[in-house]
């Protein structure tokens, strides 16, 4: 079990963004519902119908999927996300808000960004588990809420952060394990905390500049808070 917990096989992936697919069976949605060649985001599009529209896996050749690559992690604990896929390579992120960039036919690993969370807030890390939920992809970019509250964007050739917003009061009792949604122009992103009396609010962030769009509150705050509402 450990040892599966650190490899990634491409075969599951394959079966996990492909499995819809169908041909002579149930018709297809109407064009524009779910995605095609590439799984950018939790749930393939940005209506996350986890539904691909890709034709090659049915009910006929299923039975000859097979493993194609297996590739071990060291010192990886924690695989929770699904992985997502954009022209040919595929993102996923570990433990501590880590984030992997394999090459989708190869298994060879391209990149690994790692957010340091124990250098910059360690105070956070107690907050909960170290699991991350998801990345994004858009425009060329990797987006990964980190645990601590940093919403970073990621060059998606090379790994290197293009930009940091900060989503969290680094001394609030929130923390992010959730995935970001991309989404025309903009990402979006949440966060927990309601369990330590936190109050949320979801956050809309420029693509290309993490410049802060809007944000909303779904549950009302103080008349102070309110204020300009």
């Amino acid at each position: 079990m450990r040892r599966m917990g650190k490899s990634l096989i491409a075969a599951a992936a394959a079966v996990l963004l492909l499995s819809s697919c169908t041909k002579g069976g149930t018709p297809q949605p109407d064009a524009g519902v779910g995605t095609e060649a590439d799984w950018p985001t939790v749930g393939g599009g940005a209506d996350e119908a986890s539904y691909s529209r890709l034709t090659q896996i049915d009910s006929a050749s299923i039975g000859k999927l097979g493993l194609a690559w297996s590739l071990d992690l060291p010192g990886e604990t924690t695989l929770e996300a699904t992985p997502i896929a954009a022209g040919g390579t595929i993102y996923f992120p570990g433990a501590h808000s880590a984030v992997y960039a394999v090459d989708g036919k190869s298994g060879q690993l391209l990149w690994r960004f790692d957010p340091q969370i124990w250098k910059v807030n360690p105070q956070k890390m107690p907050l909960n588990f170290a699991a991350n939920r998801g990345v994004s992809y858009a425009n060329g970019k990797v987006f990964v809420a980190v645990f601590d509250g940093r919403l970073v964007a990621l060059d998606a050739k090379t790994g290197k952060a293009l930009w940091t917003a900060q989503t969290l009061s680094p001394s609030s009792t929130q923390w992010i394990t959730g995935a970001p949604l991309a989404f025309k122009d903009k990402v979006i992103i949440g966060q927990s905390g309601a369990d330590n009396g936190e109050r949320g609010y979801v956050t809309a962030y420029d693509q290309a500049t993490g410049k802060q769009a809007w944000r909303f509150y779904p549950v009302p705050g103080s008349p102070q808070e309110n204020k300009g509402d």
